[in-house]
């Protein structure tokens, strides 16, 4: 589950040495009642000039004198150009997210031959993971016991499920540990050859199987940001000098 991720970006333009112009933009990803992404212009750090958001779509003036100074055509292209800067904004969170992400890696883990095997997936990002058995094809419920989500020292996640199958019903049956993560799927056979059962091993799944009070859920979200603002400052950079050479020409 990703939480709020908040991206706030300001361009500031002078104007024949008198005015000065700011634009402010702000992206927002996550469950949370704001639209996604903004944009306000203001004057001399006191008029709102402008405003667009991506619920409405549109750019619209918000006082008087710039009402009366530009007609549609003007906001028509003004919304088509934050349009597609909201575009680029979106797309380059979700990059940012994608790349942040850790696929899992899991393994078969058993204290003994005659105890239950645990499923045990870990250096995931984000957290939201699902770990499933199936038993000769067809998911399989019956003795299975989900362990909580603990976090890694590097910010990545772990977590454990374990099935309680006697040596002889798993070698006449075919049971597998299904470990799904963003997408992504990876599927572990139990046989003698996957599981892992040396003293080590066993002592992890023993303290994994007693934490159960521990549990996190959290993001990176200074490196998302950091990532995001390195994204996006390409982008903005077009609008940026088209703003600058409209305010030149006495057009702000």
């Amino acid at each position: 589950m990703w939480s709020v991720v908040l991206l706030l970006l300001e361009v500031t333009l002078a104007c024949a040495g008198t005015h000065y112009l700011k634009y402010f933009f702000t992206a927002v990803s996550g469950d949370i009642d704001f639209p996604e992404f903004t944009i306000v212009g203001q004057v001399d750090e006191e008029q709102m000039r402008s405003y667009f958001d991506s619920n409405t779509k549109k750019t619209v003036p918000k006082t008087e004198w710039i009402k009366q100074k530009e007609g549609a055509d003007y906001w028509d292209t003004q919304t088509q150009l934050t349009a597609g800067t909201h575009h680029a904004f979106r797309n380059n969170i979700q990059v940012a997210k994608d790349r942040c992400a850790h696929i899992p890696a899991d393994s078969l883990l058993q204290k003994s031959s005659s105890s239950s095997v645990s499923c045990h997936a870990t250096g995931f990002y984000p957290s939201g993971v699902t770990i499933s058995w199936m038993r000769n094809g067809l998911d399989n419920c019956i003795n299975v016991d989900l362990g909580e989500l603990l976090p890694n020292e590097d910010g990545t996640f772990q977590k454990i499920s374990t099935i309680r199958v006697t040596p002889d019903e798993w070698k006449k049956n075919q049971f597998s540990c299904v470990v799904e993560h963003r997408g992504k799927t990876i599927r572990e056979i139990l046989t003698e050859k996957e599981i892992r059962t040396n003293r080590a091993q066993a002592q992890s799944v023993s303290n994994l199987m007693s934490s159960s009070d521990q549990t996190g859920d959290s993001v990176h979200v200074g490196i998302i940001v950091f990532a995001v603002v390195l994204l996006i400052v390409t982008g903005a950079a077009g609008y940026m000098v088209y703003l600058k050479k409209r305010g030149e020409d006495g057009q702000l």
